[in-house]
Parts: C-alpha cells; sequence; structure tokens
C-alpha cells in the first residue's frame, strides 16, 4: 500500500494533535502512525523531534489577526472593526494558548524564545495591534488615550477570558464570546467613568420671566 501523500502543513496540523493530546513525551513512531507514515519520512521532511515539535507548536506568521491589524483601519464604524479584531484574536489564543503549554512542558527555553519572538509571537500581536490603535488616533477615530494602555487592556482581557476557560474546562460558547467581545469594545470606548452630571436648566429668558410673574 503506497503511503498518503501529506503536505507539510498536512503533517505539522496532524502533529500539533498527538502533541496537545497526548503530550510532549508521545513517540514519533505514534505520530507517524496517526498520519500514515513512516519514522524514516518524518525525519527525512523535520529533521528531529524537537523540530517537528517547534514547527508544530509554534504560530505561525500568517494568521488571520495579522492580516486585519496589519490592514486597518478602514472606513467601517470603530466599535465593528475591534470587534472583529477581538473575535479574531479570542480565536488564534484558543488555538496557541494550549500550544504554548505543551512547549513549555517540553522545554523552559524554547517556549520562553517562542514568546519574545517578533514574527509571529506575542510580541507580534501586542507591535501590530498598537500600530493599529495609533492609525486609528492619527484619523480620528479613537481619543488620544495611552495607546500602550488600551492595546494592554484589550489584550489582557482577551487572554483572560481564554486561560480562564482552560483552566476550568469550560466549553467554548462562540455567541456568548462575541457578547463578551461587544461589551468589552463598548466599555473600552465608553470609559468606565460615572456618567456626566445633567446639565442645569438654564435661566428663563425676559418675556417668559415676565410671564411668570404677572402669573
Amino acid at each position: 500500500m503506497r503511503p498518503r501523500l501529506l503536505s507539510d502543513d498536512q503533517i505539522l496540523d496532524g502533529a500539533r494533535g498527538c502533541f496537545l493530546q497526548h503530550g510532549p513525551a508521545i513517540s514519533t513512531a505514534h505520530i507517524a502512525a496517526e498520519l500514515g507514515l513512516s519514522q524514516a519520512t518524518l525525519f527525512k521532511r523535520f529533521g528531529t523531534k524537537d523540530e517537528l515539535m517547534l514547527k508544530a507548536l509554534l504560530p505561525r506568521g500568517d494568521e488571520p489577526l495579522f492580516a486585519l491589524l496589519d490592514a486597518g483601519p478602514d472606513e467601517r464604524p470603530v466599535a465593528e472593526q475591534l470587534e472583529a479584531l477581538g473575535t479574531t484574536c479570542l480565536d488564534m489564543l484558543f488555538r496557541v494558548i494550549p500550544c504554548m503549554m505543551t512547549l513549555r512542558a517540553a522545554s523552559e527555553r524554547a517556549a520562553h524564545n517562542a514568546m519574545r519572538d517578533p514574527s509571529s509571537g506575542p510580541l507580534r500581536v501586542q507591535s501590530a495591534l498598537l500600530g493599529w490603535i495609533v492609525r486609528a488616533q492619527a484619523r480620528g477615530m479613537l481619543r488620544p488615550v495611552a495607546p500602550r494602555i488600551l492595546m494592554s487592556a484589550l489584550l489582557g482581557a482577551l487572554r483572560n477570558r481564554t486561560f480562564t476557560t482552560h483552566l476550568t474546562g469550560a466549553a467554548r460558547d462562540e455567541a456568548e464570546e462575541r457578547l463578551f467581545v461587544r461589551d468589552l469594545v463598548q466599555l473600552l470606548l465608553d470609559g468606565a467613568g460615572p456618567l456626566p452630571a445633567p446639565r442645569p436648566a438654564p435661566p428663563p429668558s425676559a418675556p417668559e420671566a415676565s410671564a411668570l410673574e404677572t402669573e
């Protein structure tokens, strides 16, 4: 029987699933069997198990979030754009965070290097979102508040939700996630301060005052 012909991306997707399900100690023999390949083919394509693990678990540079951040902002209402960015970011975080946790269990150094990678790691997300916010402020779409604080507030809330879902073992509810992102964006755009006090009514004009006196 001829072996299945798989692209590198297909092998990496399959290997990622194996590492996430069984942990970093899974053997390459198990991974190869799951993919319908020989170990020799696996090593010929990726060299070593460590190289396979890194390429399978590290975030890739073609994430949809990066395309949205680099291209924007556009002419749509800023709230609509931020909601799209938030939901796309959540999708990425739900995929990437388990990979980074698995990689950390295998190699603290590899996980640290991945976290500091400016081309695809968290630093890439932070710099791209910061650039988006600065451009939106320059166009008058956002108030000139400290852009790094706004970036940290948005990303921090999204990361916290992702970590909490993973740690509690709760199932994802994408409809509820969209409501969460919508409310988060509204909170950030409105601010958390008190509502402005009602303005006092203006004093009556002279004719109105005269009419009141005659009554």
